[in-house]
């Protein structure tokens, strides 16, 4: 009887074994973060108003209308509220849960009419004790996925912030631009008065009044394809700050892009310290949350006990039956690894999700590096074009007026100075899109290399 009973022994725990051995997942590959200096949390706080840098206030009130208004962001933040609650919930199932009821009984004997009533309450405990650390992990799961919800939250401020300074940025050179040829146009328009004047008395030929008329027709299309774009860009800036107000958006055309100073911006820092923008700490966390939920599943293979207890009141009277005189309580033991195959994929599943958030993670922290390295490029070369298109302003605004003299006195056409002004024109756009570029790269460097702890 004794052997038997050692036989059977021994095979509930190679069943066991067996079973828990099928169930353990592979060891998964884990990222770690390095330690950065304390000082560039400060100098390079995600949470600091960056573009307060350019001391202009109502560019300040947009931003800040945008921040509060926006679409995207408020629902990024209630999706952010919904994942704190939820792990808010979660975190519940780490203590006992209270539960109570209350009844009522009625009979009635059909025979002889009489009527019977009682009345029956009771306090309910349900307690899952957390042996292995299973609901530990899952809890922990949910708390890194809250973080990663506020990091994306953080992340997508940036993001907004950064498009909105472009577009408001874009708005200005478009209505630079706008002033640019109007006051070019009504220069032309003042020329083909006065040369049609010199045309009746055959002071001036055919051709330089047709000249003059491509040169101002050609800026009239300009001055379309400009007002087209914008049109467009207020557009999106409308989209970006969620409410139609004009008034807040039309006060920065009183401003011009010489009023925005180029920053100087510092490449001179630690790589390492990138893995802490928000984007990269928001997979970061999400993989984290994978690894709890990959451990929890595994755990979940092992037996549970659950502790249940119970306090009972019964009696024809209400008043009595609150007096709880019955108490009860049991203890239950689920085993899981009997339905060995759902565990097991179950604990795949979470393996591949791993997995899969891992190449995300290591995909967003090179991209990251990638585009800082695009924006140190763009630097010096934006740096370069406009000192070049400096140059070429400088120069063609002194041909301009040679050909000016020059047809004054009767040395050149007409046309040649026409051509020669077209082209100054265009220098005086291609400086204020060099600086437009210089300024989008600025903001491009403050959305890369801003960082949260």
């Amino acid at each position: 009887m004794l052997y038997q009973r050692n036989e059977m022994r021994i095979f509930l725990l190679f069943f066991i074994a067996f079973f828990l051995n099928a169930c353990v997942g592979v060891k998964l590959e884990q990222v770690s973060q390095e330690q950065i200096k304390k000082e560039y949390f400060e100098d390079f706080n995600a949470s600091k108003a960056w573009w307060e840098k350019y001391n202009n206030q109502d560019l300040n009130n947009i931003l800040k209308a945008i921040i509060d208004n926006n679409k995207d962001l408020n629902i990024a933040r209630v999706n952010f509220l919904s994942t704190l609650a939820r792990y808010k919930l979660l975190n519940l199932d780490l203590y006992p849960t209270l539960s109570g009821n209350f009844g009522a009984n009625i009979r009635k004997n059909l025979n002889n009419g009489t009527k019977t009533h009682s009345f029956s309450n009771g306090i309910m405990l349900n307690y899952e004790l957390d042996i292995y650390g299973k609901i530990s992990d899952q809890v922990a799961s949910s708390e890194f996925l809250a973080k990663a919800s506020e990091y994306e939250l953080r992340s997508l401020e940036l993001d907004t912030i950064n498009l909105a300074i472009n577009s408001i940025f874009e708005f200005i050179y478009f209505n630079d631009v706008d002033h640019l040829l109007n006051k070019h146009l009504k220069n032309l328009e003042q020329m083909l008065e006065i040369y049609t004047t010199k045309l009746n008395y055959g002071k001036v030929e055919y051709i330089d009044l047709l000249n003059i008329k491509k040169s101002l027709l050609n800026t009239k299309q300009n001055i379309i394809t400009n007002l087209q774009n914008k049109d467009l860009t207020l557009k999106n800036i409308k989209d970006l700050l969620g409410k139609d107000d004009e008034h807040l958006i039309n006060k920065m055309l009183n401003y011009t892009l010489e009023d925005f100073s180029l920053q100087k911006i510092n490449f001179d820092i630690e790589l390492k310290m990138l893995a802490y923008r928000p984007q990269v700490q928001a997979k970061l966390n999400q993989l984290i949350a994978s690894y709890k939920d990959y451990t929890s599943v595994q755990k979940s293979i092992l037996p549970s006990i659950k502790i249940l207890g119970n306090l009972d009141g019964n009696d024809k009277n209400i008043d009595e039956s609150f007096k709880f005189l019955i108490l009860g309580g049991n203890v239950a033991i689920d085993l899981p690894f009997l339905d060995f195959y759902r565990v097991k994929q179950n604990v795949k599943i979470s393996e591949l999700t791993y997995q899969a958030r891992l190449v995300e993670y290591k995909d967003v922290l090179q991209r990251t590096i990638h585009e800082f390295n695009f924006c140190y490029e763009n630097d010096k070369y934006y740096n370069d074009l406009l000192k070049l298109v400096k140059d070429i302003n400088v120069n063609q605004e002194k041909i301009t007026q040679l050909y000016l003299e020059k047809y004054e006195l009767g040395r050149s056409e007409l046309k040649d100075y026409l051509d020669a002004d077209a082209l100054f024109i265009n220098s005086l756009q291609e400086l204020s899109r060099a600086k437009l570029s210089l300024l989008k790269n600025i903001n491009l460097y403050h959305n890369i290399v801003l960082i949260s702890e």
